[in-house]
């Protein structure tokens, strides 16, 4: 019982105030109570001095403690996320915790490389991003005098949103040059072919491209599949390539291609590199696991053996 009662935590608080209090009292009444004899008197206050000085020191550990524990609550409070998305200078916050952590490198370019941090690869505009996206590149010699492949590919990737309610739109586009007798074999959206879809003729690069955008709503994940073919010569150009229009997670690359055909895969601006996963005569499959950044992508290069 007393064991219990000492070890108490409202036990525990208040002992340094009666360690206080006793030598407090036991100091008193030795300088000023009714003792005949000095020495009895002499030993009551040294008790005093005693309880006194080890009770002063126990309520200022206290007080020491006290104030540690609430300084590390109020870290806490600070930097807890609902408390954060009241602050209306998260950006500036954002750049001083930054620019300590990196210790001040480069100060001259270094408000710059904040920015485009922020405003690139931090999704704070973004309500969707693509996730494990798959391409099934063919390549087929079709004339190998002239060096021209024919190219099928097929992309499945998801789109995710941010929630239900969130209504966005998935667009790709082609080349309209006839060098390159681009077909389209099939277009899904979870498994359907979309009745919403908006193709247009746009100039980008000082060259034709026909655009085509489909309306999403409703859903929090949509599956999309996309299977084309074309056909280049080498000897024009021997690169083909893919650049992400979102943030994209997850992405594989596989190669199927006739014996007397090399491809070279490059990554385009991704930070990591792709890893070969599978490889023979006639295939090649590249995995890459990390988050590849809109304008990012990779490019191949062709060649005939």
């Amino acid at each position: 019982m007393i064991s219990k009662i000492y070890n108490s935590k409202g036990f525990q608080s208040a002992l340094p105030w009666i360690v206080l209090l006793i030598g407090m009292i036991s100091f008193l009444y030795g300088k000023f109570g009714n003792i005949e004899n000095q020495q009895v008197s002499a030993v009551f206050s040294d008790i005093g001095k005693v309880f006194l000085t080890g009770g002063i020191f126990g309520v200022l550990l206290k007080s020491m403690q006290f104030m540690g524990i609430f300084k590390e609550e109020i870290i806490k409070v600070i930097y807890e996320p609902k408390f954060l998305e009241n602050r209306n200078d998260l950006p500036e916050l954002w750049e001083k915790m930054s620019t300590v952590l990196f210790q001040n490198k480069f100060p001259n370019v270094s408000e710059k490389l904040l920015k485009d941090v922020r405003e690139t690869y931090f999704p704070t505009k973004e309500i969707t991003y693509y996730e494990n996206s798959e391409h099934q590149i063919e390549l087929r010699v079709i004339d190998k005098a002239n060096k021209i492949i024919k190219i099928t590919e097929t992309a499945t990737l998801d789109v995710v949103c941010e929630n239900s309610k969130i209504t966005t739109s998935y667009l790709f586009g082609h080349s309209t040059d006839d060098i390159s007798k681009f077909k389209l074999l099939k277009f899904t959206i979870d498994g359907s072919k979309p009745k919403n879809s908006v193709t247009k003729t746009e100039e980008m690069y000082g060259e034709k491209f026909e655009v085509t955008t489909t309306e999403l709503k409703g859903k929090e994940r949509y599956a999309v599949e996309k299977a084309s073919e074309r056909t280049i010569d080498l000897k024009i150009d021997n690169i083909i390539g893919f650049d992400s229009k979102k943030i994209l997670h997850k992405l594989k690359i596989q190669f199927h291609h006739d014996e007397d055909v090399e491809v070279e895969l490059m990554k385009s601006g991704i930070l990591g590199n792709f890893t070969l996963k599978k490889e023979n005569a006639t295939f090649k499959e590249y995995q890459f696991d990390g988050i590849v950044y809109p304008e990012q992508g990779y490019n191949v290069a062709i060649k005939l053996k």
